[in-house]
């Protein structure tokens, strides 16, 4: 009778002769800072790790991997969102990292100016559809929210925002 097999034989048989180039290898590695990178931003953001306990694991992983700082960087200011609370990203680039968050709040500021004025414009020409259909008066508030037409908008501002701060993160 034949041996069975478990799957773990099975790859072990299959895989024993490949190996990792080069750079796989560096992807990989890097991957795996991205995502630990990723894991302590979410943990700190929700309140369950400290600044203190966040320069310990930077400490700890730039040993490992220089590039550390660079994908925390990146991984804070992709969480960075027009009109929200963004402090608690904006003390972590600042003690964690040491940088500037003058650029990005520059960059948040208009943003939000743009939103506000373009919102603005729509909510006046949603009254004046309204009107056209005889609902008018002081009281008469467009819903914004169930607009696809702002909600396009919307969206649009938000995806060149978030291009905006890529570019930061680029550098």
């Amino acid at each position: 009778m034949a041996d069975i097999k478990s799957t773990v034989d099975i790859i072990m048989e299959r895989t024993k002769n490949l190996t990792m180039t080069e750079e796989e290898k560096e992807a990989f590695h890097r991957k795996d800072w991205v995502d630990k990178a990723a894991r302590w931003v979410q943990r700190f953001l929700g309140g369950k790790m400290g600044v203190a306990e966040l320069k310990t694991e930077i400490a700890a992983g730039e040993q490992k991997f220089t590039a550390l700082r660079d994908i925390l960087k990146a991984e804070l200011i992709t969480h960075i969102q027009i009109g929200g609370d963004n402090k608690r990203i904006f003390y972590a680039l600042e003690e964690v990292l040491g940088i500037s968050t003058d650029p990005l709040f520059e960059m948040i500021q208009m943003c939000q100016d743009d939103m506000d004025a373009k919102k603005a414009r729509y909510v006046e020409h949603l009254r004046e559809i309204l009107e056209k259909r005889g609902i008018h008066g002081s009281s008469v508030i467009p819903n914004m929210a169930c607009d696809e037409g702002w909600m396009a908008v919307e969206q649009q501002l938000n995806t060149d925002f978030l291009r905006q701060l890529k570019s930061l993160t680029d550098n």
